[in-house]
């Protein structure tokens, strides 16, 4: 079910398994990141996808499935492997399916019952495999839904809503799946994961020096899970340089035929160098004009339904939107989104500004 800060708007994805797959995704795409409830989600959605489109005529029964990661020591007996699962070819409805992270193969056999009461008594009581990471399939309803169990079905109510089309993703969802992260990763030293720490100094306002890699890591995991039907890569390289990450969502039939959904170029400012360098407010403005030049390049090179400078801000003082104001009609001209997130030097500071701002009434 949906978690108390609304993760559930975001495609199903929370902090305690964001966290621990940050670390994995250095690579060129996001389909070879290495967690494997990550992937398992991932996997069932495109076995999903790939089904609907092959089965064009709705010719396969309206019954619930279910799908189990890996569970180990079970009896399987009457299974029936199935090699290429995910091609698409072979009907999942009303069955029960073993599979592994990737979902590339399985082993399935029939349910024998229709009602969900008779599905979660089958994994639960018969099969005992009540505790192990599940997705239940629902094609009753007027859009096909997929709920991910990662307790399994012993926890019927602790659910999350695997998203399984993204065609429709736009600048604001991008921007709400990068405030997500933001609150919960970024906003201070304390919320930063260990291992992707963006501040060498907090305290003098010395971020490192490759922050914003540690920053594309942690966006790159986040709209992983946030869109598990799209890739997404960092570092695309094009005959304008490389977008530091973009999204796009590949047709569940043909793979080479994609949508190009938004390209986002990241620029940290800065006061001071890791080393203690100070930077002045032209080197921030450069930095800026640069991003949305880039932006627009790659936006106007592949198509891009969005493109979006994300400016995150370590600059010793909180200026506001200043940073934008000499490049509002450029990206107005090379339709470029301007974003900005500040990123406090202590959790300290960070309180005592949002309990400002409370006082005053305003927004955090």
């Amino acid at each position: 079910m949906p978690d108390e800060q609304g993760s559930q708007a975001l495609g199903g994805w929370s902090p305690a398994e964001l966290r621990p797959t940050l670390k994995e995704f250095s690579g060129v795409g996001a389909d070879s990141d290495a967690d494997p409830l990550m992937r398992f989600k991932r996997g069932v959605a495109r076995v999903i996808r790939r089904r609907q489109a092959i089965d064009e005529l709705g010719s396969d029964p309206k019954e619930l499935s279910v799908f189990l990661l890996q569970p180990l020591g079970v009896e399987q007996l009457g299974l029936r492997r199935e090699p290429m699962l995910d091609s698409g070819v072979t009907p999942i409805a009303g069955k029960i399916w073993l599979v592994n992270a990737a979902v590339a193969s399985g082993k399935g056999k029939e349910l024998g019952v229709i009602d969900a009461e008779g599905v979660f008594r089958i994994v639960t009581e018969e099969l005992a495999l009540g505790n192990v990471p599940t997705v239940v399939v629902d094609p009753r309803l007027k859009q096909t839904e997929a709920r991910y169990y990662p307790s399994g079905l012993n926890e019927p109510d602790d659910y999350e809503t695997v998203r399984l089309y993204c065609s429709d993703v736009d600048l604001q969802q991008v921007c709400e799946v990068i405030e997500r992260v933001y609150r919960q990763c970024l906003i201070t030293p304390d919320a930063q994961p260990v291992g992707l720490k963006l501040w060498r100094a907090p305290r003098q306002h010395r971020p490192e020096q490759d922050a914003e890699h540690r920053i594309q890591a942690i966006l790159k995991a986040a709209f992983v899970a946030a869109f598990p039907t799209c890739r997404v890569f960092d570092e695309v390289s094009g005959t304008m340089g490389r977008a530091d990450l973009h999204l796009e969502e590949p047709d569940p039939i043909d793979r080479e035929r994609v949508s190009q959904l938004a390209v986002l170029e990241l620029k940290v400012l800065r006061s001071f160098s890791v080393n203690g360098a100070r930077y002045s407010n032209s080197d921030n403005a450069g930095w800026v004009e640069g991003g949305v030049k880039q932006a627009g390049a790659y936006r106007d090179e592949r198509g891009y339904r969005v493109a979006v400078l994300c400016c995150f801000d370590m600059r010793r003082e909180d200026a506001g939107e200043g940073c934008f104001e000499h490049v509002q009609e450029l990206a107005a001209k090379m339709v470029v989104s301007l974003r900005r997130w500040y990123i406090y030097g202590s959790s300290e500071l960070c309180r005592e500004v949002l309990a400002t701002n409370r006082a005053r009434g305003t927004d955090s």
